[in-house]
C-alpha cells in the first residue's frame, strides 16, 4: 500500500503543462490529476481486484459522465515493480482524461480525437483509441515516467521508459511493426514479473483499494 501511495503522490506533483493541446510536459498526469481533485462535479476512483487475466495489468472505465475509475489488476500489483505500476498509471490515467473529453463531447475543440474515440467505442479490441495512443502519446507518456524516475531517484534512462511507454498497445499495427517489438515486449515483462533484469523496484504490497 505504501508503495502505490507512494507512485501517486510523486505522479501527482509537479508544474502546470497545457493539458488542453496534450502538449509535451513530463508533469501531464499532475494536472489531469488535480483537475479530478478540484472539479467536484467529476469523480475518479481507483480500485484493485482480480480481473481473472493475467495479461491485462489495469483498464480504464467510464461508469458515467462524470465517474470514472480505473481498476488495477492484483496479481499485477503483486508482482510488478513501482516503475511498471508508475507507467501503467500514466497510460490509464491518459485513457480517463480521454473518455471524459468525449463524454462532454467537446466537439469544438477535440473534433479529430472524438472521431477516434467514438469509432474506438464501437471496438472491442479499441484499436482506433491505442492508435491515437501510438500516434500521438508515446512521447507523453515517455516524459512523464522518466520525469517521476528522477523525482523517485530511480535512475533509468529516457530511451528505456521510451520503450516502457509502448506496454499495452500489442495488436495495433504501429506496434506489431514496430522495429523494437522484441525489446519492447522483453523490458516491460521484466518489470511486470520484477525477474533479475528489472531496473524498478520491488513493489510488492496487498492493495486491496482507496
Amino acid at each position: 500500500m505504501e508503495c502505490i501511495n507512494g507512485i501517486l503522490k510523486t505522479l501527482s506533483g509537479g508544474t502546470s503543462p497545457d493539458i488542453k493541446n496534450l502538449k509535451l510536459n513530463p508533469n501531464l498526469t499532475a494536472k489531469i490529476l488535480e483537475f479530478f481533485e478540484l472539479d467536484k462535479t467529476v469523480k475518479l476512483t481507483l480500485d484493485v481486484r482480480n480481473l481473472n487475466n493475467d495479461y491485462i495489468n489495469a483498464k480504464a472505465v467510464s461508469r458515467s459522465n462524470n465517474e470514472y475509475q480505473i481498476i488495477f489488476n492484483s496479481i499485477y500489483v503483486k508482482n510488478a515493480t513501482d516503475l511498471s505500476i508508475a507507467r501503467t498509471f500514466i497510460h490509464e490515467i491518459m485513457h480517463v482524461y480521454l473518455y471524459k473529453k468525449f463524454d462532454r463531447m467537446e466537439e469544438t475543440e477535440y473534433s479529430d480525437l472524438l472521431k477516434i474515440l467514438k469509432q474506438s467505442k464501437s471496438s472491442s479490441e479499441g484499436f482506433m483509441h491505442h492508435s491515437y495512443f501510438a500516434d500521438n502519446l508515446i512521447p507523453i507518456i515517455a516524459d512523464n515516467l522518466y520525469e517521476w524516475c528522477r523525482q523517485s531517484s530511480l535512475f533509468v534512462s529516457y530511451d528505456y521508459c521510451k520503450k516502457m511507454a509502448w506496454s499495452g498497445l500489442a495488436g495495433i499495427p504501429e506496434f506489431e511493426n514496430h522495429p523494437d517489438k522484441s525489446q519492447i515486449n522483453r523490458i516491460n515483462n521484466n518489470e511486470k514479473t520484477n525477474n533479475y533484469a528489472a531496473k524498478g523496484r520491488n513493489c510488492n504490497q496487498t492493495f486491496v483499494g482507496f
